[in-house]
């Protein structure tokens, strides 16, 4: 309880906790390579969500931006960086949300067990328990990579 004394309740504890979790996000110097750029934030965002278990669904939770300093300072450098990419505000703020919402809900698979077990899916169709197997797989930082660089190469498409 002695905590409370420093904070106005519960959620400005948790908002506090996300504000200096997200302020260990790196955000290099973007250098043209817009998609390269967003890629290494992208996995510094990952690293740190697997360094605190949960936070990813915090950050989910509290609309597309919590209103925090951190929260605001990397999320408008990020918008920066798409717009010098190109994109109008729409296009931009989809991008974000797109990559927000895979990334957060990454993690939160990656915690979580799969409702199938191998004995429910083997009765499936070949091709249909690969899926399921590639379901299963533990998480690697290299496939969310090469998913992000597919979601991303979808939005540079319009900009070549």
């Amino acid at each position: 309880m002695a905590i409370y004394t420093h904070v106005d309740g519960k959620e400005d504890l948790l908002q506090a906790m996300a504000d200096r979790a997200i302020d260990m996000i790196k955000l290099p110097e973007f250098q043209g390579d817009w998609v390269g750029w967003y890629i290494d934030v992208a996995l510094s965002y990952w690293s740190m969500m697997c360094r605190y278990p949960g936070i990813d669904a915090y950050i989910l939770t509290r609309g597309p931006v919590i209103a925090s300093p951190s929260s605001i300072a990397v999320t408008t450098r990020m918008f920066d960086v798409l717009l010098k990419a190109g994109f109008g505000p729409e296009t931009a703020a989809t991008v974000w949300r797109t990559t927000h919402t895979y990334l957060s809900g990454y993690a939160m698979l990656a915690r979580s067990a799969s409702y199938a077990s191998q004995d429910h899916y083997t009765t499936q169709a070949a091709d249909v328990e690969r899926v399921f197997a590639e379901l299963n797989r533990p998480v690697d930082e290299s496939i969310l990579e090469s998913d992000l660089r597919q979601i991303l190469s979808a939005f540079a498409k319009p900009l070549l």
